[in-house]
């Protein structure tokens, strides 16, 4: 990825029992990954079991996803609905202000003013990809 620069938010848990405080972190930059590392992924969030001992449907089909039409039950959509934002959410982004990056992408992405930042948000050209 060659970034440490990231985005972090509190929110819940998606699945069962959607305990309350949660951290996520998403990084600054996506990953870039191929198509068939993406279908594995799709295939073993489908295909999972709950685990020995789960107090949720031990050993049973135990996905958060829905499952995707003509996928023959490899591939799930597990996206939630969109959230509204709320003070207890405690957005931040971490960056260039708040650490020195070991990353040379990242160190000239800083260089970069506020306004230059917003229109190329990436350590690399995206084409308008993302």
């Amino acid at each position: 990825v060659k970034t440490e620069y990231y985005y972090r938010y509190e929110g819940s848990q998606m699945v069962p029992p959607c305990y309350e405080t949660v951290h996520y972190r998403v990084m600054k930059d996506p990953i870039r990954i191929h198509p068939i590392q993406l279908a594995e992924l799709e295939r073993l969030l489908a295909w999972r079991i709950a685990p020995k001992g789960s107090e949720f449907n031990e050993c049973s089909p135990d996905t958060a996803g829905r499952q995707r039409p003509d996928s023959n039950g490899n591939a799930v959509d597990l996206n939630r609905p969109i959230q509204e934002y709320h003070n207890i959410h405690r957005k931040v982004f971490c960056e260039c202000k708040d650490w020195k990056s070991k990353w040379e992408e990242d160190q000239d992405w800083c260089k970069l003013s506020e306004s230059e930042r917003e229109n190329s948000p990436y350590n690399f050209d995206s084409n308008g990809k993302y």
